[in-house]
């Protein structure tokens, strides 16, 4: 499988202390899959209003390496709008393109805490055009739960609700336990 973290690092849209809950979570979803070159290979982006990617799929990162490059990722200091779009399109273009295996999963998990500012529909389309399983965890109550469902591949008719996003070790958990089930739309609650 290769798998894909996109993280919206934007101050307006998680707090230091989620950002870091957050982080804590996606150690727990790849935890539960095995990670090299001929299993699952992980990705990771990070955005506000442009995407920077972290860990390119060709990189063939360790569990220790992933650790040490989830654990740098800070926080941005940009506090305006965040641009989803533009990191599903930054997925496309530097991770999945050219260099996906044939006949390999391909899952990205986009986590976003606020509404996007440009266009996602295109960029999630073309993303499912090239046979993407796409999932959405939305944290916080700014984010926008009918584009996320739009984003999924898949419209789940029960979101997963988390009383808190502290709540990291078992929040991560259920979004591994939900790629492996194909329900792929998550709101995690902040208080």
């Amino acid at each position: 499988m290769d798998l894909v973290f996109v993280i919206d690092i934007s101050s307006g849209a998680t707090s230091p202390s989620h950002l870091k809950n957050i982080i804590s979570s996606l150690k727990a979803v790849y935890n539960a899959f095995v990670i090299g070159a001929d299993k699952t290979r992980v990705g990771v982006v990070v955005y506000d209003k442009a995407p920077y990617v972290i860990v390119k799929l060709s990189q063939g990162v360790s569990p220790d390496l992933l650790k040490q490059k989830l654990d740098g990722i800070a926080q941005s200091l940009n506090s305006g709008p965040s641009a989803l779009g533009k990191a599903l399109i930054a997925v496309k273009t530097s991770l999945f393109a050219g260099i996906a295996r044939a006949e390999t999963p391909k899952l990205l998990v986009a986590i976003t805490g606020e509404k996007s500012t440009d266009d996602v529909s295109g960029p999630s389309q073309d993303l499912k055009d090239m046979n993407t399983t796409i999932f959405t965890v939305g944290v916080g109550g700014r984010t926008d739960k009918e584009a996320l469902a739009n984003i999924a591949t898949f419209t789940a008719k029960e979101h997963a609700l988390a009383s808190d996003v502290s709540a990291h070790d078992s929040a991560g958990d259920n979004l591994a336990f939900r790629i492996r089930k194909g329900i792929s739309t998550i709101i995690v609650k902040t208080r």
